[in-house]
């Protein structure tokens, strides 16, 4: 909400990821690439938003 009326300009979108793309063990996260991707996919679309903003300032 606060994103939405400008008080928090910087939090990037929100996106639900597949429960199935977490690995059961922390060694995994690393070999995961479904993870690797959708966390990918959502900082890009994170900074594409945001960065332009704050490189004007």
């Amino acid at each position: 909400m606060s994103r939405l009326i400008g008080i928090n300009p910087i939090s990037g979108p929100n996106k639900e990821m597949d429960e199935a793309a977490f690995p059961s063990a922390p060694a995994e996260v690393a070999a995961n690439a479904k993870l690797r991707d959708g966390v990918r996919a959502l900082l890009t679309t994170s900074l594409d938003r945001t960065l332009p903003g704050l490189l004007q300032q």
